[in-house]
């Protein structure tokens, strides 16, 4: 009887610790994938703080430009299509592809 009881609790004891390693296991798991979710949306918000700093230097450079006249003018000459006495304007177009 006496050992019967001892195989018994030594089941039970087996039974408790792969139970408990299982669930172990299980929450590493959740774990493990939701750092790698973590990792890859960090990697996608530094790339994308990269750009912006980018379009910041980009931007910062058009406003120098813009600011002083000399850069700002033909700017504003090229975007209404406007002449400057003296200058005219010449519109290229493609030739005709042959029939």
């Amino acid at each position: 009887m006496k050992r019967a009881v001892g195989i018994l609790g030594r089941v039970v004891l087996g039974l408790v610790a792969v139970a408990f390693l299982t669930v172990v296991g299980i929450q590493y798991g959740k774990i493990v994938m939701k750092n790698i979710a973590l990792r890859d949306e960090l990697d996608a918000t530094q790339r994308h703080v990269v750009a912006m700093q980018r379009r910041i230097v980009d931007q910062q450079r058009d406003i120098a430009r813009l600011s002083d006249p000399q850069g700002a003018v033909p700017e504003i000459h090229a975007r209404l299509h406007l002449v400057s006495p003296h200058e005219s304007i010449v519109i290229l177009k493609a030739a005709p592809s042959p029939p």
